[in-house]
């Protein structure tokens, strides 16, 4: 959490304090940045920050101040602070997607009683409103400003969800508001909606993106990806109870490896020893043909591993070429045991064309990443109608467990660069004991 947003000390200048109050909404990542607000803006985004830190139980001041109670921080005609305050309520996120941004919305449901009908929402923002409930206020606000028309449908599954945690609140108000929530909804059935500026929504929002199953297609892989096909499963998804997840596993006898090389060597090496494959195929761009040979050379030297290794070059710069020489390969040599991708290594492109071959004869991929554990690969497992499931294993089946130095395989620090296949030899390849 970035500075403490009810800290007086905090507002003198205008500027900064929609700073840190951005901050504060985020967390993780950036909003626009608003230059010179105005003492309204300012006071509209300190009392929304106010109702969002009683929701989700942050530390707020034990009493509202005086001057605050009356005012209302969604805008002329809806409720003042002090009445949002003290009723229940969650908040939930989802994106909009314009030509030239997307844009990410908070969406603030509050439980109302029959004697407040005299104050207003903003449900006449959405489209098809109509399913909105009578007993909740609705409210929009994205950068302390809310909308006067939100086209779209996007904001539907956001809805149901939250609609669902105002009936619990606020005992799942953190989890909901965690997650980055889009999709329509007929008849209790997540369907497809627009998702655009797809890298810009993933890069900006660092945790859980729940998205229709029937646009999982559109996306490469992610991590932070969960498709979901109804508003039950979605809901399961927030609450932790019930999830349906099909069982991952690697194949007992890894036959062919295809592995991406990058400048960085140690993934190579980890996941090579890791998994202990008969026949390793190299793949290198003209950038990175030396350190693909130098892996090779290292892998000669270690007699006691019977790894058949070869080389092949892909193009690093051209997507439909790369892919086209990735292809050509795996469709020239095929295994009827286990065939595993790994695509750690090489650049983006490399990594895109291997994953949608991957994904076109459903060849399970393998990820070893800089922050894993030690022994931990991500595993992308694909299935029907361009599905996938992914989960992290523990595995190493390298027979010479105790004579790799795994610490150093496993260290964030890149290995030195050095074409010295015999000092990198005996770096990883710990000297015999003399006992």
């Amino acid at each position: 959490m970035a500075r403490n947003p009810f800290d007086h000390d905090n507002f003198k200048d205008d500027r900064d304090a929609v700073r840190i109050l951005n901050d504060f909404f985020t967390c993780k990542y950036p909003l626009k940045e608003l230059s010179y607000p105005s003492h309204q803006i300012k006071r509209t985004a300190y009392g929304e920050a106010l109702l969002f830190s009683k929701l989700l139980q942050m530390d707020a001041p034990p009493d509202l101040p005086e001057e605050w109670r009356s005012f209302a921080p969604f805008g002329k005609g809806t409720p003042p602070l002090e009445l949002l305050m003290a009723r229940t309520g969650t908040v939930v996120q989802f994106p909009t997607c314009s030509e030239n941004e997307a844009v990410l919305w908070r969406m603030y449901l509050i439980r109302k009683e029959k004697n407040d009908f005299q104050y207003a929402d903003h449900r006449a923002s959405l489209a098809a409103n109509a399913i909105i409930g009578e007993d909740v206020w609705i409210f929009i606000s994205s950068d302390f400003s809310y909308p006067e028309t939100l086209e779209g449908n996007s904001w539907q599954l956001a809805y149901k969800l939250a609609r669902r945690g105002v009936d619990r609140a606020p005992e799942y108000n953190t989890k909901l508001y965690n997650k980055l929530i889009t999709g329509a909804v007929e008849n209790g059935n997540v369907t497809s909606v627009r998702i655009g500026h797809k890298e810009d929504l993933l890069n900006r929002f660092k945790e859980f993106f729940i998205i229709p199953e029937a646009d999982s297609g559109q996306f490469h892989f992610h991590s932070q990806l969960l498709p979901v096909k109804t508003v039950e499963q979605a809901w399961r998804l927030i609450t932790g109870t019930g999830v349906e997840k099909t069982p991952i596993s690697l194949p007992e006898k890894i036959e062919i490896l295809d592995i991406l090389v990058g400048k960085s060597l140690k993934p190579v090496f980890s996941v090579i020893l890791l998994l202990d494959p008969a026949y390793v195929r190299l793949w290198c761009s003209d950038e990175t043909s030396g350190d693909a040979e130098n892996v090779r050379k290292t892998f000669d030297k270690i007699k006691e591993l019977e790894i058949q290794i070869d080389i092949f070059h892909m193009d690093s710069h051209d997507l439909r070429q790369s892919y086209e020489d990735f292809s050509c390969i795996l469709n020239r040599k095929t295994s009827s045991g286990g065939h595993l991708i790994c695509n750690t290594g090489g650049n983006r492109l490399m990594g895109t064309a291997a994953l949608l071959a991957a994904r076109e004869r459903n060849i399970q991929v393998v990820y070893r990443d800089i922050d894993a554990a030690p022994e931990a690969l991500t595993v992308i497992q694909f299935g029907k109608e361009n599905n996938y499931e992914s989960d992290d294993i523990q595995v190493n089946n390298c027979p010479l467990k105790d004579t790799v130095n795994w610490e150093i395989l496993f260290s964030k620090p890149p290995s030195p660069k050095d074409s010295n296949v015999d000092k990198f030899y005996s770096q990883i390849i710990k000297a015999p004991s003399n006992e």
